[in-house]
């Protein structure tokens, strides 16, 4: 338990989608209200994201690319890499090509499609703490980014992090609060069992 000043704040100790807590129904001395000021019910929290990007560029039949077309992509505040399509030629790409191309250059398999359109997927950290960043960037030479993905550079998409269950109340107990006659909450954290907590 914190507070910001004014507003008790409840936390659980792990994050992601197990992590949750929850209030009962309150007994006959209990502090809900006069704490928290909310309704009993149960608070998760949520898992780290994903980032899924997928192009709008319908690539069915492939693409015909000016000379020295090239694509720039970053990953997680690293400098982007800039990913050659053609040559000092003119040349014509299928999807497969394309996304043979993104994840050689960048060393995993970032780059998929369903046969018409890319998609570029990040998966959450290890961890699942930390946010992901994907970046489009400007190329050197002929920026092929809006004619593969259907978008202008300079973008950057971000992922969420995984987060706690948290209750922020809403009563101001910036001034002393009287609880002797209502102090108990009754509540769990995670899979922990319900407990009344004297306040």
């Amino acid at each position: 338990a914190t507070n910001d000043g004014s507003s008790l704040i409840l936390t659980s100790p792990t994050t992601g989608a197990a992590s949750r807590i929850e209030l009962e129904p309150p007994l006959a001395e209990d502090a809900l209200d006069g704490l928290l000021g909310i309704e009993p019910g149960m608070h998760r929290g949520k898992d780290a994201a994903a980032i899924k990007f997928v192009a709008t560029m319908d690539l069915s039949q492939g693409i015909d690319l000016a000379a020295n077309s090239n694509i720039k992509l970053g990953l997680d505040g690293d400098e982007p890499a800039e990913i050659g399509l053609c040559g000092p030629e003119p040349c014509r790409k299928t999807l497969d090509e394309i996304v043979v191309a993104i994840n050689i250059k960048l060393g995993f398999s970032l780059a998929n499609h369903d046969g018409r359109r890319i998609a570029l997927t990040l998966p959450p950290s290890p961890d699942g703490i930390k946010t992901r960043e994907l970046v489009f960037a400007v190329p050197s030479g002929s920026d092929a980014t809006n004619a593969i993905f259907g978008i202008e550079p300079l973008r950057s998409y971000r992922s969420s992090a995984s987060a706690p269950a948290v209750i922020t109340g809403t009563k101001d107990l910036s001034q002393s609060v009287d609880l002797s006659k209502k102090r108990y909450l009754q509540l769990s954290i995670d899979d922990g069992k319900m407990q009344a907590v004297d306040c």
